[in-house]
């Protein structure tokens, strides 16, 4: 492995590196901001925001069956399913305004008296990516696939494959190119021969790596692509917008 070799494959670790570095880890938690509650004929709304600084796009989820309410008198009240609507029981995005549960208390035959605090907590959802990350595999092979799911063990294998496929390929090309080079100076028929063999095998194995390293770019973006479709279509089934 020549010089140039080298410094092309130390290159592209590099940039997987720093290019995987980039993305935002999927463990965050949201807090629960401006949380009070009001009364509203026989209905009680609890208004609430969900803020969550660490990774911004994450998805929540307000689970009914965590949510209580207690009285002043310290009662505690757990809500029924069925008499919840807004907020709950569905897959948002904080950070974007703020989000409301209506609590019929007449579904549970409870009267509204006194003042009531409410407890629950935001759960985070792990929306997995669809098929338009896809482009990430063409720019740098794996990075899609980490993309889809940030819980992959090890997509930088990938990359590294990918590195030293092409490295390989643009080497060997070099090395095919120097013997060429040195055929037509050579100084005797036998020498010649000899750098004419080098230069033909090194073309070849050149032709294949390159070939090896596009088919494995290719089953990386087709992989991400058909997964992608799945997650999308998954998405839709639990809720995710």
């Amino acid at each position: 492995m020549n010089r140039n070799h080298s410094l092309l494959l130390l290159f592209f670790i590099v940039v997987s590196l720093c290019c995987y570095s980039q993305v935002e880890p999927f463990v965050s938690k949201a807090t629960l901001e401006r949380i009070f509650l009001e009364g509203r004929n026989d209905s009680l709304i609890i208004n609430f925001r969900i803020k969550n600084r660490s990774t911004p796009h994450e998805w929540f989820y307000i689970d009914p069956m965590r949510i209580r309410l207690i009285s002043s008198e310290h009662e505690v009240i757990k809500p029924s399913f069925g008499a919840l609507s807004g907020s709950v029981g569905k897959w948002f995005m904080p950070n974007k305004r703020n989000q409301a549960i209506y609590y019929d208390l007449t579904a549970d035959n409870i009267p509204l008296k006194g003042n009531y605090s409410a407890e629950f907590t935001a759960i985070p959802a792990y929306r997995k990516a669809s098929e338009s990350v896809a482009i990430y595999s063409l720019l740098l092979p794996g990075w899609g696939r980490y993309k889809l799911d940030t819980r992959e063990k090890y997509p930088v294998i990938y990359s590294i494959v990918a590195g030293l496929l092409w490295t390989s390929a643009l080497g060997t090309q070099i090395l095919a190119y120097d013997n060429y080079e040195k055929y037509k100076q050579a100084n005797s028929s036998e020498e010649a021969y000899s750098y004419f063999d080098k230069s033909v095998t090194y073309a070849r194995a050149s032709h294949g790596l390159y070939g090896a390293a596009l088919a494995f770019n290719i089953y990386d973006f087709i992989t991400v692509l058909r997964k992608g479709s799945k997650n999308r279509k998954q998405n839709e089934l639990e809720g995710y917008k």
